[in-house]
């Protein structure tokens, strides 16, 4: 059980506009400190100590901040309206209901922030990729004018040089010219005249049709089974996109989006929501290994096991070959899955699973205990 700090170990001030909290910490490095704070609760954790704060007025939190250092926590808040209290904690935080309330409503508060803050980086993400794409078409745009005057000076200077050419060819050889055309006129002479030429050919027409085809390229037998089988995976793909999409935002149908979503509700402990993102994302993408494999820390959070071994196989399935950039990816699958089957009591496919996750980081010693412990099992079994 924590240890509750009392409202009398807590130091506090307040103007009209902004209050002051100062909380002591004892002895403790501010890296094991939470902090959580909504509009009417606040709460500092150190274990083993915890303090509750339920506030009498709600206070603007995005304006409010937390400063961590010299041995306390200090909190300094805008409120809302502008009043003296008189007074730091509400008078109903000595119900049990009421604290559980305002607990449920700091919850509520936060995650609705989270999603806003998300909301608000997709659009300044978006915003960002846009001006980055006109900077790069004005600068296209540019190199091709400056080409297209390169051209033109180029082509000036080919037709002037050509038409010198051609006068001083034109004054040389103007003798040279009626020679030419005597000689043609003897030859016209010799000529059949229109009389003898045979009539001109009718003009006609032929009608092609075409079979339609997804390719730009001819049909051709030896490349047959390939292009059905890149059909297929494209009627997949557009098939998994359409699951359930008529209510769902433009973010809600993009599997990163997705993942990072079920990351957030699995730092916060939800696992049910993150569940439930992760399986939309993998029914939109089914072959991301990162996808099976959160989820199936989340079904070992809730004691699925046997819905971890089947997420986490199917991760190791997906990450191969084994190379150095997925090895922290199969270490994190093979714990998961030896974790689950130490619960079922399966210490022997559980040692397997740990001593290839040893394998792959030789110098872990917390996974090396692990391991030990599982084989010292396996050997009382047998």
């Amino acid at each position: 059980m924590p240890i509750i700090l009392k409202d009398n170990e807590i130091q506090w001030t307040e103007t009209i506009s902004t209050i002051a909290i100062l909380v002591p910490l004892r002895g403790v490095n501010k890296k094991n400190v939470y902090v959580f704070s909504s509009s009417r609760y606040l709460k500092v954790n150190y274990p083993p100590f915890l303090y509750e704060l339920f506030l009498k007025a709600p206070v603007d939190s995005g304006n409010s901040s937390a400063q961590i250092g010299d041995g306390r926590v200090t909190f300094r808040l805008e409120k809302k309206e502008y009043a003296i209290w008189g007074e730091l904690s509400d008078p109903e935080a000595a119900k049990e209901e009421f604290r559980q309330q305002q607990r449920n409503a700091a919850l509520e508060e936060n995650q609705q922030q989270t999603e806003e803050v998300a909301k608000q980086k997709c659009v300044e993400k978006r915003k960002r990729e846009k001006f980055s794409l006109q900077q790069e078409m004005m600068l296209d745009e540019l190199e091709r004018k400056r080409i297209e005057e390169l051209k033109e000076n180029e082509r000036l200077q080919v037709t002037k040089t050509v038409e010198l050419m051609e006068s001083e060819v034109q004054n040389s050889s103007s003798s040279s010219v009626i020679q030419k055309s005597n000689k043609s006129k003897s030859k016209n002479q010799n000529k059949p005249t229109s009389s003898e030429l045979p009539p001109p050919r009718n003009a006609g027409h032929i009608k092609v049709t075409f079979t339609q085809r997804e390719f730009p390229s001819a049909a051709r037998e030896s490349k047959h089974a390939e292009e059905q089988e890149w059909l297929q995976k494209q009627a997949t793909a557009r098939q998994s996109i359409e699951i359930e999409c008529a209510d769902l935002s433009p973010e809600e149908r993009n599997p990163q989006w997705l993942k990072e979503k079920g990351d957030t509700f699995y730092s916060n402990g939800d696992f049910h929501g993150a569940i439930n993102a992760y399986t939309l994302a993998v029914k939109m993408c089914p072959n991301l290994p990162s996808l099976y494999s959160n989820r199936a820390a989340c079904h070992l959070q809730l004691r699925n096991l046997h819905k971890a071994i089947e997420d986490s196989s199917k991760a190791l399935d997906l990450l191969t070959p084994p190379v150095e950039d997925n090895a922290l990816a199969r270490l994190h699958c093979h714990v998961r899955r030896g974790t689950a089957f130490c619960n079922l009591e399966l210490y022997i496919e559980a040692l397997q699973d740990y001593e290839a996750a040893q394998r792959i980081s030789p110098t872990n010693e917390e996974l090396r205990l692990d391991t030990e412990k599982i084989r010292h099992l396996v050997q009382g079994l047998i």
